[in-house]
């Protein structure tokens, strides 16, 4: 908790400093926080017998534990974070485990990230856009504002609400790491777009203005940020390399010759007037990332390879559309399977 406090005037000093607007720290009442995390820690909190974990902090009361995988030693406990939903309670354990060896890299690939498909991959496969459905939602949230403020009926429907966004959000959390998984089991190498969400999702100002909300909407709605992270991080974990390159012009240049070919978001099949390439548009621009990236030139890959003067070699793929979907949301149902989670 001071740690917090800490925090939080030493971000309202930066701003003071800068001549921002100041927004001094105002009280926050327990309710606003689920989580407790402890960066001192000791070895004797954790303690493991018959495949069960016994974790014991002073001040809170035992929590016995089945973790879903073996534990590491508990001398390399680096943190501890305890961490209350609307449906449980979870325990979040860090340890400090040594880096993997890095793996040579011969099938690297790029992703472009996008609304129309998920991830479109630069050997022309795809994954199938996420779309959430918010009827039980929208259903519960009438519920809720037909409730009178401080009654007993609308603290019950408040938490059925945020159960159903804990449900929804743990099944898309879910099939982003499977969707991680099976990439770092087919490339060896991931090229993506260093992009900058949170000013792309900003609001309009002047014109557009609900075009845009409906935009930010869709790109929220694809969790790109938590895609690459979990990327990132199932990568590094295993030896794999991953690179992050600029966003601009990817969409733009041909990836067969090099040229510059203008194109509104609309157009979506990307001509190329020089060297007569037909590609879909985020085909092409994932081939452009992984390009860009450098990996194109470390590995030996079909998905990656040079021509030797500095440019990509078109695909042999003759469909503009209808790209093969390898990561349809139906192989990912929630509940199918065991629960994959980032952390123990």
């Amino acid at each position: 908790v001071l740690a917090r406090l800490d925090r939080a005037f030493q971000a309202f000093f930066a701003r003071v400093k800068r001549g921002d607007k100041p927004g001094f720290p105002r009280f926050r009442s327990a309710r606003r926080w689920h989580s407790i995390e402890l960066a001192e820690v000791s070895p004797t909190m954790v303690r493991s017998r018959d495949g069960r974990v016994t974790l014991t902090v002073k001040g809170l009361p035992a929590f016995r534990l089945l973790p879903t995988r073996e534990l590491p030693p508990p001398a390399d406990l680096a943190a501890l974070r305890i961490i209350r939903y609307a449906r449980r309670t979870e325990v979040h354990l860090t340890f400090a485990v040594p880096a993997a060896e890095p793996k040579k890299i011969e099938n690297p690939v790029g992703i472009d990230m996008g609304i129309a498909a998920r991830m479109t991959f630069s050997d022309g496969t795809t994954v199938t856009r996420r779309t959430p459905c918010p009827k039980r939602l929208r259903r519960l949230q009438r519920a809720v504002s037909r409730s009178r403020k401080g009654s007993h009926q609308r603290r019950k429907r408040v938490l059925s609400l945020r159960r159903e966004h804990e449900r929804q959000a743990e099944a898309n959390r879910q099939h982003l790491h499977r969707i991680a998984s099976d990439l770092c089991h087919r490339y060896d190498g991931f090229a993506v777009e260093d992009l900058q969400i949170q000013n792309m999702t900003r609001r309009a100002r002047d014109k557009g203005v609900a075009a845009k909300s409906g935009l930010n909407k869709a790109i929220a709605g694809q969790s790109w940020a938590m895609a690459i992270q979990l990327l990132s991080d199932k990568a590094e974990s295993a030896g794999l390399r991953m690179e992050r390159v600029a966003p601009h012009g990817t969409s733009q240049g041909c990836s067969g010759c090099g040229a510059v070919v203008p194109k509104s978001l609309r157009v979506r099949v990307h001509r190329c007037p020089d060297c007569g390439l037909v590609l879909d548009r985020d085909v092409n621009a994932a081939r452009n990332i992984v390009h860009r990236s450098g990996l194109s030139r470390v590995g030996n890959g079909s998905a990656g390879a040079s021509r030797g003067d500095g440019r990509m070699p078109p695909l042999a793929l003759a469909a503009v559309s209808g790209a093969p979907a390898l990561f349809a949301p139906e192989r990912y149902a929630a509940g199918a399977g065991n629960r994959a989670r980032s952390s123990i």
